[in-house]
């Protein structure tokens, strides 16, 4: 690995999603010292994303709390420098229906957040009085692209809860009128999160499931396997790509550093399988591993005393391996 120095930042998302429940914090990992600092802000819960900005000063914390995070990230300590609820300029009802992502401009100044039915554009000096920029017309606006020309905006639907709405839409800044700006397109799978092409206008979306004969999401399984079978064929026709995908577990002379794998018994979306076999792979090869399987249950831990016990077991292997 290079000695470059770099830092990476995570999302503390707490117990629970709910937004009410729990708490939100920041972990930032620096290399090569192999440090880590870990920040929890009182007031808000289930942080979902760091944004940061193009200067490196300034980072979002995205959450479910209905509240615009800003933080100094200059510090190692991540100091809160301010925030608002944006319960004040716009109500939202669904406890989903939040800030979780942002779009930064250039001068590190401005930045976009969707926020209930709308897109609003705030300046970090003045968040109480942010710039409504017009409806966006999806059911719950999550994550939101730049083009490379920060004129277009790409945003995937999270949808309502257990149901797929299949659909993402493009938001034109240079449209005049606000109401205009924003055009929804239909697509087969339902999708959260996307991305766009870093100069050509092409966007991607990345989906998670498809729709079941229900028209719900509770059964993730059968539309976890038809996406792979979807988006990039079968196996045994495409030999090459899946072995491409599969690289971590076909190489792992290439993994070197200790690995802790985490997995929910009983979880359909993200099966404990893979943990599974990395864990034996890495095992065999003599590299520090760990595997623990929360028993029952089923993609989010619910037990307290698992919700404990992880964050015990993520401080313990950062005690032993990062110092």
């Amino acid at each position: 690995m290079t000695d470059q120095p770099f830092s990476v930042y995570f999302a503390l998302d707490g117990p629970d999603l709910d937004g009410l429940v729990g708490s939100a914090g920041m972990l930032r990992f620096d290399w090569p010292e192999r440090k880590f600092y870990v920040q929890h802000y009182d007031g808000i819960s289930a942080a979902h994303n760091p944004s940061l900005a193009p200067n490196g000063k300034l980072a979002l914390l995205g959450n479910f709390g209905q509240t615009i995070m800003l933080l100094d990230i200059s510090d190692p300590k991540m100091p809160e420098v301010a925030r608002q609820s944006t319960m004040y300029f716009e109500e939202c009802s669904y406890r989903l229906r939040a800030n979780t992502h942002h779009l930064w401009y250039p001068d590190s100044e401005r930045f976009i957040g969707a926020v209930g039915d709308h897109l609003y554009r705030f300046h970090v000096d003045d968040l109480k009085h942010p710039e409504n920029l017009g409806p966006h017309y999806l059911e719950n606006a999550h994550e939101l692209r730049w083009d490379s020309q920060n004129r277009y905006i790409l945003m995937g639907d999270l949808g309502p809860e257990k149901k797929d709405v299949r659909q993402v839409a493009v938001f034109d800044l240079a449209e005049p009128i606000p109401e205009k700006r924003s055009r929804v397109i239909k697509i087969q799978n339902n999708s959260w999160h996307c991305s766009v092409h870093p100069t050509k206008p092409i966007g991607y979306s990345l989906t998670y499931s498809l729709i079941t004969d229900h028209d719900d999401w509770v059964n993730w399984s059968p539309g976890y396997v038809r996406e792979y079978i979807y988006e990039i064929g079968t196996p045994w026709e495409n030999f090459e790509l899946w072995k491409k995908l599969a690289y971590p577990f076909l190489h792992p002379e290439r993994i070197t550093a200790p690995t802790l794998f985490q997995c929910a018994g009983d979880d359909d979306n993200v099966p404990c399988v893979g943990a599974q076999q990395m864990y034996q792979t890495l095992k065999t090869r003599g590299v520090p591993t760990k595997l623990i399987v929360y028993p029952g249950e089923n993609h989010e831990l619910d037990v307290p005393s698992y919700l404990v016990h992880r964050m015990r077991a993520d401080i313990e292997w950062f005690d032993r391996w990062l110092k």
